[in-house]
């Protein structure tokens, strides 16, 4: 079970390595916009979070392929819980009673949030490829 939530950005790929053959920081400038693009799907996922006394630290991380909404927290065990609730499946004791086992309810927070904002983050995204691609002369 994974606790991320992917954005997919592999048709960038090909731009990115235009870029990188101009300049070397330039993925790394794109890869920062994309965090910062991305937000404004952390605040809603935060608010979304049915786990109010555990809510999971929510972070970006940006690789070549995608951008992934990353649920888990430095406290044991929060980052499966958050995956759990996400993505569905796992269970629990009530209230540590191993005789009696309840399924965790499935209540996705992260899925949401970034359906609600995919549109604003390809727009950035495409906002500061094209501002890249105009600094370096490409455009």
């Amino acid at each position: 079970m994974s606790d991320n939530v992917r954005v997919d950005i592999t048709d960038l790929r090909k731009t990115i390595a235009i870029l990188r053959t101009v300049d070397k920081t330039a993925g790394r400038e794109i890869a920062r916009a994309m965090k910062v693009a991305a937000e404004p799907m952390v605040a809603t996922a935060r608010a979304k979070s049915p786990m109010k006394k555990l809510t999971p630290t929510i972070k970006v991380k940006a690789s070549q392929k995608a951008v992934y909404l990353h649920a888990g927290s430095p406290k044991k065990g929060t980052g499966a819980l958050a995956a759990a609730v996400e993505f569905g499946g796992g269970r629990h004791p009530l209230f540590g009673n191993r005789g009696y086992w309840y399924p965790i309810e499935h209540r996705p927070y992260l899925t949401p949030a970034r359906n609600e904002h995919i549109m604003e983050f390809a727009e950035a995204v495409a906002d500061a490829v094209a501002k890249s691609l105009v600094g370096h002369g490409l455009a």
